[in-house]
């Protein structure tokens, strides 16, 4: 059932979704865009958007739950940041951090409407990989504003570096590299100015060494840190008051998520990104595997009481593929045998590899789309894969760690290659 609200000019409500929203009469604002009589918004589950009123207007709003907010819908020192942004020289780097649930990318959406309203290019790097906004979970993004928005998902994605998992734990190096790679990227397009979305991981030492890691190699020319009133980020600023300028601004408004929450938007993410696929099957002789340990070195095969064992070796790295994880001394021995010395050694089934997580790119390594692994032959090299990329532009494929269902799209797991 359909509800009409009246709003009188500077009143502002708050949507939660899913619910969808008509602007019947009037003219107003989302996050900085401008939105007038006979738009309609679409608000996911598990998210909010505002409207506030440029004029009196009337709303029609199915589903979802609605509040009512006092004054503005953003800490109206978040203009200041604009300010400062539109008078620097260009072009112009701007990281924003912040804990999880702070406001981190409401603050980019504002930013970046504000921006584009006054005629600047602006790209966006999004590397929240647990939350991606552009681009599917798992990766960093980057976007380029080609108009107005309403979210980050509105945000065409132009690439997008594969980390894999959905969380950089364990992967400081390539979210670093990502992060680096995207924005250098969003510069050469000529772009005025790149804003880039971090995670919410802060306040622990693992968490404050990777934001430190990455502003020193980013080397952004703003940082924008969002802090509560009792200075919890302080490490933060502290730390990276060393290396650029810092501004301190205060959280916005964020619906807080649980985890469960977090979890059912990825699988909403991976649906939309999986749209359409069907199994294709990949030739390993025609498209190469990159960064990582499997399918990457060079295929051996142990014949042995009347069965085949393949085994790769890729350095001091060897995997052994079987079609369970448990091998007879005899095979061990052997493998061991012909390859010594080694330091890691992992045998690995056709069930470890089903369901994991894929990317793949062009010839030119521009990201095409992501996968799931649904089968291996290891004696024709072929994978067979759960994806909507047309295969014949598929030139490198990447291996992630996530496992995800190819029919309810929900993570089922992860595994280490």
């Amino acid at each position: 059932m359909a509800l009409l609200i009246e709003l009188r000019k500077d009143e502002c409500i708050n949507v939660e979704g899913p619910a969808i929203m008509e602007i019947v009469r009037g003219e107003g604002e989302i996050f900085g865009a401008p939105v007038r009589e006979g738009d309609k918004i679409s608000v996911p589950p598990a998210k909010a958007i505002p409207y506030y009123a440029h004029s009196t207007s009337k709303i029609r709003i199915e589903g979802g739950k609605i509040v009512s907010i006092l004054g503005y819908y953003v800490p109206r020192q978040w203009d200041l940041a604009v300010g400062e942004i539109a008078s620097r020289k260009k072009p112009l780097k701007v990281m924003i951090i912040g804990d999880i649930d702070s406001g981190k990318s409401t603050l980019t959406a504002y930013l970046a409407n504000r921006l584009y309203s006054m005629g600047f290019n602006v790209a966006i790097v999004d590397s929240d990989v647990g939350q991606s906004s552009i681009g599917p979970p798992t990766t960093i993004g980057l976007g380029i504003m080609k108009g107005h928005i309403i979210t980050l998902e509105d945000v065409p994605l132009v690439n997008a570096f594969f980390l894999g998992n959905n969380t950089p734990a364990g992967l400081f190096h390539r979210m670093i590299t990502g992060v680096f790679l995207m924005v250098q990227e969003a510069l050469s397009y000529g772009t005025d100015i790149v804003l880039i979305d971090t995670t919410g991981w802060i306040r622990d030492a693992q968490g404050r060494n990777l934001k430190m890691h990455k502003i020193r190699v980013v080397d952004p020319d703003i940082v924008i840190v969002l802090e509560g009133a009792h200075g919890e980020l302080s490490h933060i600023v502290r730390a990276a008051s060393l290396l650029t300028d810092v501004i301190l601004m205060p959280k916005g408004m964020a619906r807080p998520r649980s985890r469960g929450e977090r979890k059912k938007l990825r699988e909403i993410s991976y649906r939309k990104y999986l749209m359409g696929s069907r199994n294709v099957e990949i030739s390993l002789n025609d498209v190469k595997v990159i960064d990582g340990p499997l399918l990457t070195g060079i295929m051996h095969v142990l014949k042995q009481n009347n069965r085949e064992y393949y085994y790769e070796i890729n350095g001091n790295i060897i995997r052994v593929y079987a079609s369970n994880t448990r091998l007879s001394k005899e095979v061990y021995s052997e493998i061991i045998r012909r390859q010594s010395p080694y330091s890691d050694l992992k045998v690995i089934s056709k069930r470890d590899i089903r369901n994991l997580l894929i990317a793949m790119y062009d010839k030119r390594m521009k990201f095409l789309g992501i996968g799931i692994i649904q089968d291996v032959d290891f004696n024709k090299r072929i994978l067979k894969v759960y994806t909507s990329v047309d295969k014949d532009k598929i030139k490198y494929v990447e291996i992630g760690w996530i496992k995800v269902n190819p029919t309810s799209f929900n993570e089922v797991g992860r595994y280490s290659l």
